[in-house]
């Protein structure tokens, strides 16, 4: 299954998206379809969300309307003015992105396995240095693991101080492996959120300046809008002490 198969449901698609007019309804399908990354995924779908919203309180509704040499992300027209909106996608940390990938790829080398046991798998996150390809290399040893342990509860084993292996429940009712990723703490960056003294500008103030000249110099309205991700550890009780500067 595809990033459009696995995020979007026909009823969505049926629905919310038919709000939009035709030519921004066949944009965002053609660029949902063929985005391959799944963080450009997730920012593309973030947009799509805030322009529904955004057409039903305006039906002059335009998607990267350049403005000067700039193409916020959506504009409204009415009566008297215009308004533009940058939409910016809270996502998890780099790091836990990284995790991710990594428990994803062991995840998918052994689920396919017909053994029918539960296996939670650890991955030691202060060695995020590790690639695919290094842990591409435990896989034989892996499955040789798993092939003289299939009936070993608890069986337990770190494969070159990666990650680690446990057979948590043997005899389920499935006819393959089943697996479960231990449980971590998600790595939150407040500085994602606050902009702090000293340090470079984080992506909500670098899109907070980067429309100012033209704010000013044609007096629009000007709306960042936040579509905070649950894995990333914010809620939106951090947003108005954070916006308030």
């Amino acid at each position: 299954m595809n990033l459009f198969e696995n995020y979007i449901p026909n009823t969505w698609l049926e629905t919310e998206i038919k709000l939009l007019p035709i030519d921004i309804q066949s944009k965002f399908l053609r660029l949902l379809k063929k985005e391959k990354n799944k963080h450009n995924f997730l920012s593309l779908l973030s947009e799509l969300k805030f322009g529904i919203i955004l057409g039903q309180i305006s039906t002059e509704l335009t998607h990267e309307k350049k403005i000067d040499l700039l193409t916020p992300d959506w504009q409204i027209s009415n009566q008297k003015e215009n308004s533009i909106f940058e939409v910016y996608r809270l996502g998890k940390s780099d790091k836990d992105s990284n995790l991710d990938e990594l428990y994803s790829f062991i995840d998918s080398k052994i689920s396919n396995l017909e053994y029918n046991i539960y296996v939670q798998i650890l991955v030691n996150d202060n060695l995020l240095d590790y690639s695919i390809q290094e842990i591409e290399k435990c896989i034989p040893d892996v499955y040789n693991w798993l092939k003289e342990n299939k009936n070993n509860l608890h069986a337990t084993k770190i494969f070159r101080g990666i990650f680690e292996l446990k057979i948590v429940k043997i005899n389920t009712s499935k006819k393959h492996i089943l697996c479960t990723w231990g449980v971590r703490i998600i790595d939150q960056k407040p500085q994602k959120l606050e902009q702090v003294d000293g340090l470079k500008d984080n992506e909500i103030t670098k899109k907070l300046k980067k429309y100012a000249d033209i704010v000013s110099k044609y007096h629009l309205p000007y709306f960042l809008c936040v579509d905070i991700d649950f894995v990333s550890g914010f809620s939106f009780l951090r947003l108005p002490r954070t916006f308030s500067f």
